[in-house]
């Protein structure tokens, strides 16, 4: 995961100039083309070239999942995913990173290997494109989802979050980057659900949990910690209870009724778990 991009210091300078050129919005595939031409035939020349002398060094397809088995639309995935690996720029246009988009060979460098799945996590009946941007600081940690629009000969972008888990039905649970003090092993987070109307995932409600804390080294209650617990709410005294909001309210829930909420959203028998394609940086790019 932490293997450094061969060819670095000779392909800085070319990157670092492609990466600074402008870029649509939106990188339509006759766009993406020229893209590129653009970017990545002036740095494949010299990344590839000591990439090539490595032992494990492989053309950045022989990573990568099939997308559809339609040669063309499969062709439009792998030109993205070159374009991605190459400028830092999604499907949709978007940079990867949360920094100065100059700085992506620097980024790249102390970054993990970006990962690549074709999985439907929208219950619609058509696979989508995720990816995950393994970024080395927390903010340039992020998950896309892409569709693929056959009409406009595109990806579109459907939706990002710091960490995505799939569950039938649409669902996505988007746990947070940083979280509070906990005894167990919950982790606050966000749920949503896919909306076929609208194309797009539509907000549940924030997860959150209170706890009782206990001293590490006694054991005992931490009276300093414990100050602001609502013991009231604390119906079984189990010592937590838990906190439901949306834009319109804020329910606080004891254990049983948590679970009996969550159930409707969250079966662990029905969780999705994706094949996720590791894309070396030593990868291969013509």
């Amino acid at each position: 995961m932490k293997k450094k991009f061969v060819g670095i210091v000779l392909s800085s300078i070319l990157i670092m100039s492609a990466c600074a050129k402008n870029v649509p919005d939106e990188i339509v595939v006759d766009d993406a083309v020229a893209v590129t031409e653009a970017t990545t035939d002036e740095i494949s020349s010299s990344v590839c070239n000591s990439a090539e002398n490595s032992n494990d060094s492989k053309k950045i397809e022989e990573y990568l999942p099939v997308f559809s088995t339609d040669e063309s639309i499969n062709n439009d995935f792998i030109q993205a995913i070159k374009v991605l690996e190459s400028t830092g720029y999604m499907p949709n246009g978007e940079y990867c990173y949360a920094g100065d988009e100059n700085d992506y060979v620097k980024e790249k460098d102390i970054s993990y290997a970006d990962l690549i799945a074709v999985c439907d996590v929208t219950g619609d009946g058509q696979k989508e494109l995720l990816i995950r941007i393994e970024g080395g600081h927390t903010a340039d940690i992020s998950q896309w989802i892409f569709s693929y629009d056959e009409e406009k000969k595109r990806f579109e972008k459907l939706f990002v979050d710091f960490s995505i888990e799939y569950f039938d039905g649409g669902i996505a649970k988007c746990n947070y980057s940083h979280g509070g003090m906990y005894e167990d092993n919950f982790w606050p987070f966000d749920l949503y659900i896919f909306d076929r109307q609208t194309d797009s995932f539509a907000y549940i409600a924030s997860v959150n949990s209170t706890q009782l804390l206990h001293d590490y080294e006694t054991g005992e209650l931490d009276d300093e910690l414990n100050e602001d617990f609502p013991y009231e709410e604390d119906k079984d005294k189990d010592g937590k209870i838990y906190s439901i909001s949306n834009d319109e309210e804020i329910i606080v829930m004891d254990n049983a009724e948590y679970e009996e909420w969550i159930k409707k959203y969250i079966d662990e028998s029905k969780r999705i778990t994706p094949d996720w394609h590791e894309i070396p940086k030593t990868a291969v790019i013509d």
